[in-house]
């Protein structure tokens, strides 16, 4: 009998940025962590798809 161990995927990343891009299908589910320079307070966003059938992002936590 082998037992078969699987390997968690890696945690995912957030993309560091000083701006958000455009919200496009290109950025659907895609999340950035925005920082505006020096110790600011960081941001994290993700890209989805909103009732307009367009695309925005969305804040998901904000850094203390």
């Amino acid at each position: 009998m082998s037992l078969l161990i699987k390997t968690p995927p890696a945690p995912a990343k957030a993309e560091d940025v000083t701006t958000l891009p455009p919200p496009s299908e290109a950025q659907l589910n895609k999340i950035v962590k925005l920082r505006a320079g020096g110790r600011a307070i960081s941001k994290v966003y993700i890209c989805m798809r909103n009732s307009n059938n367009g695309f925005a992002w969305v804040q998901m936590a904000t850094s203390e």
